[in-house]
């Protein structure tokens, strides 16, 4: 999800890749919006962790980390178009919260080890940090994989939107399966958590 947040800002919606002949004119785009709005119909059907969807459809609805304000339908500057990616990292170091014991020492991301410049000196976060943070970790490597696949061929026409879409699937799947596999933690949190609601109902 990460990925195509940032990927959203850094193409704005697929508007640079029209201008940049990537894409066809004709090819949809989406403004910060429209792509939440999605993520939100995402999570609604296809989520299978019935409390985890739940909570998220609730703090989404309810506009959670100022998001009806910061997340516009008409972005005027690269900063609306960050506005989903931001959100996004906060909604998730919020799930980080809400998940951890009374006793737990709570580890937002990024830390102060994997980002310093991420802290401002009064431990508030500084937005345009957490951002490049965002960038490099999810989408440097996707976005040249990206630039390799559609370059246009020995004849000059340029790959096809339907090349393009499968592209972003399979990496979005890959993306998915090493989370899954990687985040044991949480993962068991919240199965625990699910259980646990189980058993008392």
């Amino acid at each position: 999800l990460h990925i195509i947040s940032v990927g959203l800002a850094t193409h704005q919606g697929g508007d640079s890749l029209i201008s940049a002949s990537i894409v066809s004119p004709g090819t949809v785009t989406f403004n910060p919006q429209s792509a939440a709005s999605v993520l939100r119909e995402f999570m609604a059907h296809f989520f299978d962790c019935n409390e985890c969807r739940d909570h998220f459809l609730a703090e989404y609805d309810q506009c959670s980390f100022g998001r009806c304000q910061r997340i516009k339908n008409e972005p005027t500057s690269p900063k609306d178009w960050k506005q989903f990616a931001i959100w996004l990292w906060e909604f998730h170091n919020g799930v980080t919260l809400r998940l951890a014991k009374n006793d737990e020492k709570v580890e937002f991301w990024p830390s102060v080890n994997d980002c310093f410049e991420c802290y401002e000196s009064d431990g508030s976060w500084d937005e345009d940090a957490v951002y490049q943070a965002l960038e490099s970790t999810y989408w440097g490597e996707y976005d040249a994989k990206l630039q390799r696949s559609l370059e246009t061929d020995k004849s000059g026409s340029s790959m096809s939107v339907i090349h393009y879409l499968l592209i972003l699937v399979v990496m979005f799947g890959k993306f998915a399966f090493f989370s899954f596999k990687t985040f044991p933690k949480v993962r068991g949190a919240i199965r625990k958590r699910v259980g646990a609601r189980k058993s008392k109902d």
